[in-house]
């Protein structure tokens, strides 16, 4: 999602693995299951406490802006990936 969200930083997104042992991975997908099975809804909260929701998408993009500028984390970066406007 941060580099389809923030595709100027040009984040190196790691190859996705599952290091659990096949017995969590078992439980994992059985908990799923039953979450599939369930109707999320936050639109009662939201009528009685008049709370907005932001979209995850704006919460991960100012979280690694955050990380970038306050904490000054250096992001991995893909390999031949040149900054816009660096030279």
């Amino acid at each position: 999602d941060i580099d389809r969200l923030l595709p100027e930083i040009g984040h190196d997104t790691p190859e996705v693995t599952d290091p659990f042992p096949e017995r969590i991975q078992a439980r994992e997908a059985e908990l799923r299951a039953v979450w599939a099975l369930a109707d999320l809804r936050n639109d009662r909260i939201r009528a009685v406490t008049g709370i907005e929701f932001r979209p995850l998408d704006d919460s991960i993009r100012d979280c690694v802006e955050s990380l970038l500028s306050v904490a000054g984390v250096k992001p991995k970066v893909r390999e031949g990936f040149i900054r816009p406007g660096a030279v």
